[in-house]
C-alpha cells in the first residue's frame, strides 16, 4: 500500500513561527507513514528551506509574490492536483 502523500504550505520559508511548525511536521510525518513535500508560495529560498532540503525533505516555491494571492491559490491547486497528493 501506498504512503498518504502530504503537501504542507507556507508563503514563504524565513524565521517565523509557522514556518518552523511547518519543518517540525516535515521532519516527523515520514516516521509515521507518510511521504511529505513543503511548498511556498513565493520561492524555495530562506533558513527554513535550507533546513528541509538538508533534513531530505522536498521543497518546492511556487513563485507567486504574496499580494497576487488568487495566482497563488490556483498555482497550489495545479502544483497539488499533478503531484496527486492526499491532503494540502
Amino acid at each position: 500500500m501506498a504512503k498518504p502523500r502530504i503537501l504542507l504550505f507556507v508563503t514563504e520559508l524565513g524565521l517565523g513561527g509557522a514556518e518552523r511548525v511547518v519543518c517540525e511536521l516535515a521532519v516527523r510525518l515520514p516516521a509515521h507513514g507518510f511521504e511529505v513535500e513543503v511548498a511556498a508560495l513565493q520561492d524555495d529560498h530562506g533558513p527554513i528551506g535550507d533546513e528541509l532540503r538538508e533534513r531530505g525533505v522536498a521543497v518546492r516555491g511556487l513563485g507567486v509574490h504574496r499580494r497576487r494571492l488568487w495566482k497563488g491559490a490556483r498555482a497550489l491547486k495545479r502544483f497539488a492536483n499533478e503531484r496527486r497528493f492526499d491532503l494540502v
